[in-house]
């Protein structure tokens, strides 16, 4: 049974010492920070790593990731995201933080996917550049089936990573696929595969708490548990109450997990 986390977009508007101490009393192994929330509320990267250290909680980041896309036909626009997802690398390596995930690019045109595909796959080779002199893990995340996506397969994500394959890992989300069929056939084909993100989903509505939604994640989660791989449990909740991460770990309890909410 390896490490469970929880994202920190749980919990949105709290402070990292709020966060750090609902993981550690909760018996979470650690968390995945957010850099976006973390650059929004202005966090400093070592003041979170001096706070992970201090709670024996283990770190990982994931990059911005909204109004991004370093695929773009756009060149500014691919330089800029370029530039911010670095930046989401030398946070993670401020933290102490022990891989860095960052979301895949997107196809601008119908037309220009191929155009895209090598656009993206330079943008990452300077990602992967920057994560070896860093000394940091990237892992690359497959993404759900909405149009321009290039990233949504266990195919899709070799071809992009073409001749970078080996130096990449891939974080699978099990609300990125649309039946639970598809997520264990995606798991077992997946190459280097670092954690799971896990929520349920809704229809199309993705990251619904875990007990909300098409996935039986009451007989999902022992199994789930018994994986060789890191969990993250992921959402987004705004309210200073944060009833979605008290009702995911509920439910961790529930199943018989290690956590007690």
């Amino acid at each position: 049974m390896k490490e469970l986390y929880f994202s920190s977009t749980l919990m949105w508007g709290a402070s990292p010492w709020e966060i750090f101490d609902l993981a550690s009393c909760s018996g979470m192994d650690g968390i995945e920070i957010w850099h976006q929330q973390a650059d929004s509320f202005g966090w400093d990267p070592e003041e979170i790593g001096g706070m992970a250290r201090s709670s024996g909680l283990n770190l990982l980041v994931h990059g911005k990731s909204w109004d991004l896309n370093f695929a773009s036909l756009n060149e500014g626009i691919r330089r800029a995201s370029l530039a911010e997802l670095k930046g989401s690398l030398l946070f993670a390596a401020r933290c102490g933080a022990q891989e860095t995930t960052l979301h895949p690019p997107r196809y601008t045109l119908s037309g220009m996917r191929e155009q895209a595909v090598t656009a993206g796959r330079n943008g990452l080779a300077e990602l992967l550049d920057e994560a070896d002199r860093l000394e940091i893990d990237l892992s690359l995340e497959v993404m759900e089936k909405i149009p321009r996506e290039l990233v949504t397969t266990p195919e899709e994500f070799e071809i992009f990573a073409g001749g970078l394959l080996p130096r990449l890992n891939c974080t699978l989300d099990l609300a990125h696929c649309q039946n639970e069929a598809e997520f264990w056939d995606y798991l077992s084909r997946l190459p280097q595969i670092s954690k799971l993100h896990i929520s349920n989903k809704r229809d199309k509505k993705l990251h619904t708490p875990l007990d909300d939604g098409d996935f039986d994640m009451a007989r999902m989660l022992p199994r789930l548990r018994n994986l060789d791989l890191p969990l993250v449990i992921e959402g987004w909740d705004g309210e200073d109450q944060f009833h979605i991460i008290n009702r995911n770990l509920t439910l961790l309890q529930t199943v018989g997990g290690t956590v007690h909410a």
